[in-house]
């Protein structure tokens, strides 16, 4: 699939809704943070990195529109982080999708647990990626 084709798919399936949108990626791994946000800037989301769940509080703002929560992480895995930011005011309904490797019957009792509203298995699909995301957009 080129560029245009995409564009015209994009379009045609009136995904519109997510140009303009705000999603802060958090995950320790460069290629997982660049593979999402290629997919993600394709329907004009608007990303912001974080490499782990410290660096992710320090750019969390009121203007963030979903988080994509790497589990694993170094320094504060992803479920302190979830824990901590449901813990802060005006982030609690905010939409926050684990990303894990595990199957959803591994991990999604603990992510469900503190906080976590969905899932994104890894290796990324794009289709599954979009999917959820308009899922929990048009949800809260």
């Amino acid at each position: 699939m080129n560029i245009k084709s995409i564009k015209e798919h994009i379009e045609k399936k009136n995904y519109k809704i997510l140009n303009g949108c705000k999603i802060l990626i958090v995950d320790d791994n460069f290629v997982n943070r660049i593979v999402l946000k290629d997919i993600l800037n394709m329907y004009g989301v608007e990303v912001i990195e974080a490499e782990d769940g410290l660096d992710a509080l320090k750019k969390l703002s009121k203007d963030i529109d979903l988080i994509i929560m790497d589990c694993q992480m170094p320094k504060m895995d992803g479920y302190e982080t979830t824990m901590k930011i449901r813990e802060m005011d005006g982030f609690k309904d905010l939409p926050i999708l684990a990303l894990t490797a595990s199957t959803k019957e591994f991990g999604g009792e603990r992510a469900l647990q503190v906080g976590m509203n969905g899932f994104l298995q890894k290796p990324i699909n794009s289709d599954e990626l979009i999917h959820t995301i308009l899922k929990f957009l048009t949800k809260y």
